[in-house]
């Protein structure tokens, strides 16, 4: 049970910063696209 569950978590640990590097990716790129908007 305990192995499950410290399993269960490292998976949603990783799954968490997966989503983390997504969501700054995302920010980058909006942010690139208002820097171009504002040059054009």
């Amino acid at each position: 049970m305990l192995v499950e569950l410290q399993t269960k978590l490292s998976f949603q640990e990783d799954l968490l910063q997966q989503l983390n590097t997504v969501v700054t990716r995302q920010q980058n790129q909006i942010d690139e696209l208002r820097r171009i908007e504002i040059l054009h």
